[in-house]
């Protein structure tokens, strides 16, 4: 990540999840490492054309990782499989994802797709686009938010964008004015206890960014000691076998 940030980069999107099944290994790991040099990491979810399940699907970690409502969100449309009206696929997507709290909500697709209007721009409830247009001088789609120019930025690898207007870190959606004295939203995470309940079923991992899952798992009901470590703004609960995320849907305090 300091590599990345010494060569010009100044924020990071990470993928998260696919289809409804897929959580991205590594995810844990790199929105962790992330926060500790970037102001902003986002979150971006690979759409499979399911477009209420996903929504849920990609919302669920989006809150076990205890990112807040500024998170920039992003839908990524590509698949080659999609068919039917894509953009009201995606516009139900990130109805879900609006009704959820987040704010910063992103299309993300290629130049042809948005000139051929397979995403329809005009039809687009949130019209916060990010571009895919390798080789050219320019995105070649007007009203672009954010272009991402290269899947190889300067060797390294990975993909980069220009943000011309703070779509992706965020910042263009800080300026909202917000109501006076909002009511503070409830914690989603247990933040204390000794005993606790397993009301889905959770597994273990190695570590407390929950980047390295183990072969331990407990079932729907089941019960587990362990005590509640602070990880940034998230709650994980460190047992004697490995971490588990202490997300209230997940898992209840017992004593």
């Amino acid at each position: 990540m300091n590599q990345l940030k010494s060569n010009g980069i100044n924020g990071l999107m990470v993928k998260l999840t696919d289809g409804t099944t897929y959580l991205n290994p590594k995810s844990g790991n790199q929105v962790g490492n992330g926060l500790k040099v970037f102001k902003t990491v986002g979150l971006y979810h690979y759409y499979q054309g399911s477009p209420t399940a996903e929504a849920n699907y990609f919302i669920k970690w989006v809150k076990a990782f205890g990112m807040d409502a500024s998170t920039p969100l992003a839908i990524d449309v590509e698949d080659p499989s999609l068919y039917g009206d894509i953009t009201s696929q995606i516009n139900t997507f990130l109805s879900i994802v609006k009704a959820n709290g987040y704010k910063c909500r992103v299309v993300y697709g290629s130049a042809s797709w948005f000139n051929s209007k397979k995403i329809n721009y005009a039809r687009l409830s949130d019209k916060n686009i990010w571009v895919a247009s390798y080789g050219s001088s320019q995105p070649g789609v007007d009203r672009t938010n954010s272009w991402q120019f290269t899947d190889n930025y300067k060797g390294l690898h990975v993909d980069a964008s220009y943000d011309f207007d703070g779509t992706l870190t965020g910042e263009r959606f800080t300026s909202i004015v917000q109501p006076a004295k909002p009511a503070a939203k409830a914690v989603p995470f247990v933040t204390d206890g000794r005993l606790f309940y397993s009301e889905t079923g959770v597994n273990a991992y190695h570590d407390k960014e929950l980047s390295s899952q183990r072969r331990v798992r407990w079932g729907k009901g089941s019960y587990f000691y362990g005590s509640t470590v602070k990880v940034g703004n998230r709650y994980r609960i460190k047992t004697a076998v490995g971490y588990v995320s202490a997300y209230k849907d997940w898992v209840k305090k017992v004593e």
